[in-house]
């Protein structure tokens, strides 16, 4: 792996959260070090529990539409994933991809479990909260869609979209939503939450 600058840059958006902007070789270790311990876990994108859309449930209620990372919490859930293998995760086996400085990961689900019906993402953006006005909006970098089978119990299959979309990590401020706009139906908004993220 290659080695980044050895500064480490914090953004202290809340009186608890200091999310890592670029990711130096003792942050790498202390991503794995948090991630082999078991505790890491997605950010999820929640729109208050009224029907919607959901992955699954996370954090206490409300359905979860998708979900969001930063570089820290991508290396820690890679740790989990390997220790859970029994492959034990190390500083050399992170890739640049990781640690990609600067750089929120924000993923939107495809199902309306609410009515069943399938719904693909047709964009994701980051607005301030409240804000209508599509100026303000910050566009993905980079944004990808993510091909799915779903079905029904009936037997029925449906083929629908996903996306994972790229962010410049400056968007990750309290006061700003994910918003998740599908091909139909209503979109979904969640408020970012940094406590306790890293």
């Amino acid at each position: 792996m290659k080695m980044l600058p050895a500064v480490l840059v914090l953004v202290a958006s809340s009186a608890h959260a200091q999310v890592v902007r670029v990711m130096t070789s003792e942050m790498v270790r202390e991503a794995i070090a948090y991630g082999t311990s078991g505790d890491a876990s997605y950010q999820p994108l929640k729109d208050g529990g009224v029907g919607g859309l959901a992955i699954g449930r996370r954090r206490g209620g409300g359905p979860v539409f998708g979900v969001w990372t930063t570089p820290f919490l991508r290396v820690a859930l890679a740790a989990k994933k390997a220790a859970k293998e029994y492959k034990p995760l190390t500083p050399a086996d992170v890739t640049d991809e990781l640690v990609k400085p600067g750089m929120l990961v924000v993923y939107g689900d495809s199902q309306d479990v609410s009515s069943g019906r399938p719904l693909s993402v047709r964009t994701i953006v980051i607005m301030p909260v409240g804000a209508d006005d599509p100026a303000r909006a910050i566009q993905p970098t980079k944004a990808e869609p993510v091909q799915k089978t779903m079905g029904n119990r009936l037997g029925a299959k449906y083929e629908v979209s996903a996306m994972s979309a790229e962010f410049p990590l400056s968007a990750l401020v309290e006061g700003n939503e994910v918003r998740v706009v599908y091909e139909s139906g209503p979109e979904r908004r969640a408020k970012l939450k940094l406590d306790g993220v890293r």
